[in-house]
């Protein structure tokens, strides 16, 4: 029995009424410009209306890692002072100790008797749009704030490197929490009409049942998932004593064009959902044996380079030049240049313009003359 009991399916026109309903609700809560809403849940339709709603206000969203410990909660939570939080129904039920939380699944019953026009708020694109909390991996998390606008700009310059088809389907697995996939994995879709399909967990047999059922075309995933997917081919042709096929098929692909490679490998395309054709990767590099494995098998890789502050894409490779251990190219509107000591800064409309609340790290972020200090080294 599959776990998907339910499917809710939108169209883009009731996508639309939604948001405009979802927005006119919060108006009803008393949200305006500027105001603080939360959202610690995981990636869903609801996720989505939530965050375009909030949007057509001038209101900021600030998006949490639902995995987090509620001890991170709370304190981002006295941080950004938000006028509602919303959680998912069986997830921080510590939240409720707060008398402004609702639950995110109730978001639509709750949004029902509202209009569906969207509410009469002139935006300029300089609202804030996100506060958009770093790991605090090496110190304690910093909220990157970035505008509506420096969202705008990086959408459309990705879509300029990679030209979207609405024929594309997405399996949204990484968070949206995260801004990779909240510019590259929900805006950068809908922007071009493509799919977005969303599943009840991010576990290993959901997603490749949502794959299969779905017939997804387009992934955006961390280089751990490519290797984590190699090893179990590679474990089911040992398991039935393949292996030595593996290594010759793999070889021979090498001078295959790619629709002779998925046909190779069509065993493996078949686990996929057979329609699965690229994989945009980033957050961490991809292991060059690791991409080399899944190119020859026919699966299209792309490697891009960002951080959260950049909203988040400065480069990436495209579908016509794809450059393995490369991070690609500069986005369009991207600036990049290389300092004395190797460190890679950049410029351009899709640059962060402060943290939340704190100056002093701002001032550290940016050079004298304005460029924004990545912290990464790299050679162009």
């Amino acid at each position: 029995v599959r776990p998907f009991l339910k499917i809710d399916r939108l169209n883009y026109g009731e996508l639309q009424g939604r948001i405009h309903q979802t927005a006119n609700y919060l108006l009803a809560r008393k949200v305006g410009s500027g105001d603080r809403i939360m959202v610690v849940a995981n990636n869903s339709p609801n996720w989505v209306e939530l965050f375009l709603g909030t949007q057509l206000l001038g209101a900021i969203l600030v998006p949490i890692d639902a995995s987090g410990s509620p001890a991170t909660t709370f304190k981002l939570i006295d941080q950004t002072q938000p006028k509602l939080i919303f959680r998912n129904q069986h997830m921080h039920p510590e939240l409720d100790t707060l008398s402004n939380v609702d639950v995110l699944e109730d978001l639509n019953n709750r949004i029902a008797k509202y209009e569906e026009t969207a509410p009469d708020v002139e935006l300029t694109g300089d609202f804030p749009a996100v506060i958009v909390f770093t790991s605090g991996t090496t110190a304690d998390p910093k909220g990157v704030v970035l505008s509506q606008k420096n969202l705008l700009a990086n959408v459309e310059a990705a879509l300029h490197a990679l030209d979207v088809r609405p024929d594309w389907r997405f399996l949204s697995v990484l968070p949206l929490s995260h801004m990779y996939e909240l510019t590259g994995g929900m805006l950068a879709p809908l922007a071009k009409g493509a799919g977005i399909f969303y599943v009840p967990s991010t576990s290993p047999l959901a997603i490749a049942r949502g794959l299969q059922d779905y017939h997804i075309t387009t992934i955006l995933a961390v280089p751990q998932l490519l290797s984590l997917l190699l090893e179990r081919v590679e474990q089911a042709a040992a398991a039935e004593g393949k292996t030595k096929t593996l290594a010759r098929a793999t070889k021979l692909a090498a001078v295959l064009p790619f629709p002779l490679r998925r046909l190779l490998f069509r065993d493996v395309h078949s686990q996929l959902g057979k329609r699965l054709n690229l994989v945009i990767t980033g957050g961490a590099p991809i292991p060059m044996e690791v991409g080399t494995a899944w190119e020859r098998m026919g699966m299209r890789l792309l490697q891009g380079y960002g951080l959260t502050e950049t909203a988040p894409i400065l480069t990436m490779n495209s579908l016509h030049e794809r450059r393995a251990g490369s991070a690609g190219r500069a986005l369009d509107n991207v600036h990049l240049r290389i300092a004395d000591d190797g460190e890679i800064q950049a410029k351009g409309p899709s640059i962060f313009r402060e943290y939340w609340h704190n100056p002093s790290a701002t001032r550290e972020a940016f050079t004298e003359d304005g460029w924004f200090r990545t912290g990464d080294a790299g050679s162009l």
